[in-house]
């Protein structure tokens, strides 16, 4: 009862940046592009707000997630540059640390800015999420990241939805148990062979482990599919961080709720889904997320400082 009738795909597609502009929210069905697909210049410009508008945006965000019944957020690869894991999409010129993204193939690279993916630790933003989902603010959490970090803050496994999975989990094809690792899972090298070469420890199963993550037309994994659009027909607020929201299915969770509630979208780049939303923010989202759930909250962020909610 949760879903339209309309069939919703459910591998993984990257949508041209133009088309997606003019499409509806509803994006069933559309053809797919690989990741090496056109990316104009126009596509990875970035934009910045001034500070001002930065503290207003924060206001009317918190104004929002404090008259919502059921707030969510969705979270891209923009979340986890502050902590050196770099993006996928950024152009040469981006102002972040860990340099152009990982599919801006002629950028020169960044040396001393990114960091060993197993080594990263999760972001104020990471702790800020976690602790909005603690006080029973944020009612879940939806991510396109495979880093963990979500994870490694503490979150809730039913509380959280990977829907290009996880680069420290494996599962057993056979009885269906999760491990979760302190080490990068795949070791195949074939793109669509997951078998890790491991197995089960369960002395009734022995079954095959395969690494979780979803490559590009490959399926998403059906229980955070499922969670992830039953949590966005119920939201009435999303908080899209850090994505440039052109990955589909994955996209049209915002998408959803953009048609019956409100989107608010944080990036530094445009993304297809900004005129849907009720308000779009150009900054850093480590900057935007702490603003807003310190000041505006009143929650303890870090560690930082309490704040009683009012």
């Amino acid at each position: 009862f949760f879903f339209s009738s309309r069939r919703r795909h459910t591998r993984c597609r990257e949508v041209s940046w133009a088309r997606r502009c003019v499409q509806e929210t509803g994006t069933w069905g559309i053809k797919s592009m690989s990741k090496y697909g056109h990316h104009s210049k126009e596509a990875t410009k970035e934009y910045f707000d001034s500070d001002s508008e930065i503290n207003e945006k924060a206001d009317k965000l918190v104004a929002l997630i404090k008259a919502s019944k059921h707030f969510i957020c969705f979270t891209g690869a923009g979340i986890s540059t502050s902590v050196g894991i770099p993006d996928f999409r950024s152009g040469s010129n981006t102002v972040l640390k860990t340099g152009a993204g990982l599919w801006e193939a002629k950028a020169p690279p960044k040396k001393g800015s990114k960091i060993v993916m197993n080594r990263a630790c999760p972001s104020i933003t990471h702790m800020s999420l976690l602790k909005l989902l603690q006080e029973g603010v944020l009612k879940f959490l939806v991510s396109q990241n495979i880093d963990g970090l979500h994870r490694k803050s503490g979150v809730p496994f039913d509380l959280l939805a990977e829907l290009h999975g996880n680069r420290n989990l494996e599962k057993c094809g056979k009885c269906g148990k999760n491990y979760l690792r302190d080490f990068r899972t795949r070791t195949a090298l074939e793109v669509h062979d997951h078998k890790t070469g491991r197995q089960c420890d369960d002395p009734k199963c022995g079954g095959d482990l395969y690494d979780t993550i979803i490559n590009f037309e490959e399926n998403l994994p059906e229980r955070d599919m499922n969670l992830g659009f039953a949590h966005a027909s119920e939201a009435d607020l999303c908080l899209a961080l850090g994505s440039s929201l052109v990955v589909t299915p994955a996209a049209d969770i915002p998408a959803t709720v953009a048609k019956k509630g409100k989107l608010v979208i944080v990036n530094l780049q445009k993304t297809p889904l900004d005129s849907q939303a009720v308000l779009v923010v150009h900054c850093l989202c480590l900057l935007y997320t702490s603003d807003a759930a310190d000041e505006g909250l009143g929650v303890d962020l870090g560690g930082r400082r309490i704040i009683k909610k009012k």
